[in-house]
């Protein structure tokens, strides 16, 4: 027996890819202490066509420091990728027409997409028939001032054209949705810049992972197969870069923290919630809030260095916990329910990061330990159904770009759990790979993409598979194959019965 009661998205490998705790009324923490979830996406690199780079992208930050309005490919060159250093700001009389405040209007963009999935495992059924829409508007106010406003909305026709196959709770949560998405303004101030607004920060350097990615809220409503572009959740924030030759330094202030969402239990791939013996139910309490209200902020700091070619950083990030971590005990009113109730507990982790160019291959690591980690543990194990961990994560990884458009990318990525306990489901140590293949060495505007992710202590993977092709200027057509295999006690074996094919047609604009 098994469940998943916290889909700590994997911040924390290992608890994603683990077996029950035992039999019976027990919750393990699969999903709730993986690095999977927060770590495994797509590559976000250039022979990645599922991710679009926007043209108006932002164009006065050196191209390692993370684009925050979208995904952008990585570079063939490292050593040109990677420095931190902001180019210098032009005279006026030097500064470009497009530069100065504009006189046309608020540029336009966006795109839309409708998205089709046929889940083919038993209960075969159609499971997505989602349009989704992203609409960006963005002007200068002066030379040195700038902002932008965008929203996103999708609307799932599936829970019209199904209307009883899934729960009413998973049709509310699913059916309609639209949020503000990236809305910011930008002021240059020399060797200072500063954004105020929603926006995505993004530490992560490792191509297609989110280990030290730590800030960004995800969006796990379609697991982590979507697109980084669909699946990041902008925090609100201020932010304070400063750039100095070869030296980087990022602050950023968050008042109130956005919470990753989990979905609602009953969707494709809301993790399992409880596997009870008759007689025994449960309840999950709604997951409303962070917490004490006074609490509810984040804080961090960044620092990088170019030297002899080495990308280096350093970072410190505190915050409650953005994916909850339910913790189940009995009901004190009730013997035969467990009541799981969702614990944010603030969080303080430290990171660095490196990466170097050696030619046709770029070297990155990263490594990351957090502080009071909770985690989901059997009931009755601890009286509040959760326990508390430090955990040291890192990840070794080559990514390798070849003349013909060939790309390749393999990780090797561990967890160790520093107050480990039986009760948690995880071992000490818990590691994992993935490997990331595509060309485009076939046809300049067609793609193949292959991702196969899988744990290194128990049969336990996911393969993601798509072929993308730009067939017309702004149009981009997809089609694509999600597979889980494993143990049903295990993460991605959970998702077996989620196996789907589909499509995706995009139209940017």
């Amino acid at each position: 027996m098994r469940t998943e009661i916290r889909l700590s998205s994997l911040i924390l490998f290992g608890a994603i890819l683990i077996p029950s705790a035992g039999q019976g009324a027990q919750l393990t923490s699969a999903m709730s202490s993986t690095p999977l979830a927060e770590s495994f996406r797509m590559a976000e690199s250039g022979a990645d066509l599922f991710i679009d780079t926007p043209a108006d992208a932002p164009v006065s930050k050196p191209q390692n420091i993370p684009d925050t309005t979208a995904a952008a490919p990585p570079p063939t060159d490292a050593a040109s990728a990677i420095v931190d250093k902001k180019p210098p700001v032009a005279d006026v009389a030097e500064t470009p027409s497009a530069d100065r405040k504009s006189t046309s209007g608020p540029k336009i963009s966006g795109f839309v997409q409708n998205e089709l999935a046929y889940t083919y495992a038993d209960p075969a059924h159609f499971s997505k028939f989602r349009t989704y829409a992203r609409l960006k508007l963005s002007d200068t106010l002066s030379d040195r001032v700038k902002w932008q406003m965008s929203g996103t909305f999708f609307y799932d026709a599936i829970y019209d054209i199904t209307p009883n196959f899934y729960p009413d709770r998973v049709k509310r949560d699913q059916r309609v949705d639209g949020w503000i998405d990236e809305s910011f303004l930008d002021i240059d101030a020399n060797n200072w810049d500063f954004r105020i607004g929603r926006q995505n920060i993004i530490w992560g350097e490792m191509v297609g992972l989110f280990f030290a990615d730590v800030v960004s809220a995800l969006d796990f409503r379609q697991f982590v197969l979507p697109d980084f572009d669909t699946i990041r959740i902008p925090q609100w924030a201020a932010r304070a870069e400063y750039f100095k030759d070869n030296f980087h330094a990022e602050f950023i202030y968050l008042p109130v923290v956005t919470k990753d969402n989990l979905g609602e239990v009953g969707g494709d791939y809301r993790p399992n919630p409880l596997v009870l013996p008759p007689g025994l139910s449960s309840n999950f309490l709604e997951d409303k809030n962070l917490g004490d209200p006074g609490r509810q902020f984040g804080v961090g700091s960044r620092l990088s260095y170019l030297v002899n070619g080495w990308d280096t950083s350093g970072f410190y990030y505190s915050a409650p916990d953005k994916t909850a971590t339910f913790g189940c005990a009995q009901n004190s009113s009730n013997a035969a329910m467990l009541q799981c109730t969702p614990y944010h507990d603030r969080i303080h982790q430290l990171g660095a990061t490196v990466a170097k160019d050696l030619g046709s291959f770029v070297l990155k690591s990263e490594v990351i330990q957090t502080f009071n980690q909770a985690m989901s543990v059997t009931p009755g194990s601890n009286p509040n159904g959760i326990a508390r961990t430090d955990d040291l994560r890192y990840i070794v990884g080559t990514d390798w770009t070849g003349e013909q458009g060939a790309h390749a990318n393999l990780q090797f990525f561990q967890t160790w759990y520093q107050q480990q306990q039986a009760a948690m489901g995880v071992r000490e140590v818990e590691s994992g790979a993935s490997i990331l293949l595509s060309t485009t060495g076939w046809h300049p505007h067609i793609t193949p993409e292959v991702l196969w992710i899988r744990s290194l202590n128990r049969d336990d993977w996911m393969l993601e598979s798509k072929i993308a092709w730009e067939f017309a200027k702004d149009w981009r057509g997809t089609v694509g194959a999600d597979i889980f295999g494993g143990a049903r006690d295990h993460l991605f074996g959970e998702f077996t019965q989620s196996n789907r094919v589909y499509y995706e047609l995009r139209y940017s604009f």
